[in-house]
């Protein structure tokens, strides 16, 4: 019976991805922002929503950027997928790796989900995340620890037109200091 229950635990765990997904940056530290949270609304493809985010004194630290990108399914047809990236304000303008990533490593291998947290990508649903180890589910909140303080990006709707030139992405994202599973 025991192992009955275990096995069915397992198996409902597995069915349904979890709401949320927590990556830490590769940036740690203990500096916190000017909380803040906002809906960004992504339309025509390669439209890029840009804002400044404060640091808890004030000034303007970090650059969020959200970029809708184009590509195309494996039967050709067109989407839009959208990429974020958050960069610190250094001497000499916008410096480094995207901090929304797990590793700064130009190099390094994609081979985890957590590699992917930046990209938004509206064909990541159902089945076509079932077995695929690299893939987000396109609606998944990603919650992403950066120094002293989490940036929170979630899908909310999609809209595609059939030639994937009027696609319509709009994303929830909050600044916060404190974050509460």
């Amino acid at each position: 019976m025991r192992i009955l229950l275990l096995a069915l635990f397992f198996i409902g765990n597995q069915a349904g991805a979890p709401d949320t997904l927590y990556v830490e940056s590769w940036k740690s530290g203990g500096r916190r922002v000017a909380e803040s949270q906002f809906a960004v609304r992504l339309a025509p493809p390669g439209q890029r929503f840009e804002t400044w985010v404060k640091d808890d004194s004030g000034r303007d630290r970090y650059h969020l950027g959200i970029t809708l990108r184009g590509a195309y399914t494996n039967s050709g047809s067109p989407y839009q997928y959208a990429y974020a990236d958050l960069r610190e304000q250094g001497p000499d303008g916008l410096e480094g790796a995207n901090l929304l990533e797990p590793s700064n490593d130009v190099h390094r291998d994609h081979s985890k989900k957590e590699d992917y947290v930046a990209y938004l990508e509206p064909t990541a649903t159902g089945k076509s995340c079932a077995n695929e180890t690299r893939c987000i589910p396109f609606s998944q909140r990603r919650v992403i620890k950066v120094e002293g303080f989490y940036c929170v990006i979630q899908a909310k709707s999609y809209k595609h037109s059939p030639d994937g030139t009027r696609d319509v992405m709009t994303v929830r994202v909050e600044f916060t200091n404190e974050y509460k599973s």
